[in-house]
C-alpha cells in the first residue's frame, strides 16, 4: 500500500519541483504548503505496466517507480479517483489531518 499526499497553497501559482536522481525533492515549507489530505493506493490494483523495477545506479539498491493518476471530482463531496492511462482503477477515500 502506497500513500499519495496532496498539498494545498494560498498562492496563485503552483510551485515548481526539483527532481534530484531518482526521486522527487522539495522543500515543502518555503513554498507554503500544507498537507490537504492523504490517499491510499493499492498497487496491486494498477495493471502491470503501471509499476516498473528499477534499480539505483549510485548504489544499486532496487526500486520501483509507479505510474498513475489522480482524478477529483467535485460534487456534494469530494470522490478521487484512482485513473492509469484515462482509464479508472478504482477510487479511494481521503483522510484529513486532525
Amino acid at each position: 500500500m502506497m500513500t499519495s499526499i496532496l498539498y494545498s497553497s494560498d498562492k496563485d501559482e503552483a510551485p515548481e519541483y526539483k527532481t534530484t536522481g531518482n526521486c522527487l525533492f522539495t522543500e515543502f515549507s518555503n513554498l507554503g504548503l500544507r498537507e490537504l489530505c492523504r490517499l491510499p493506493v493499492d498497487a496491486k490494483t494498477l495493471p502491470p505496466m503501471a509499476v516498473a523495477r528499477r534499480r539505483s545506479p549510485l548504489d544499486g539498491i532496487i526500486y520501483y517507480t509507479v505510474r498513475y493518476q489522480i482524478a477529483i471530482h467535485f460534487g456534494t463531496e469530494l470522490s478521487f479517483k484512482i485513473m492509469y492511462e484515462g482509464r479508472e482503477i478504482g477510487s479511494v477515500k481521503a483522510s484529513y489531518p486532525t
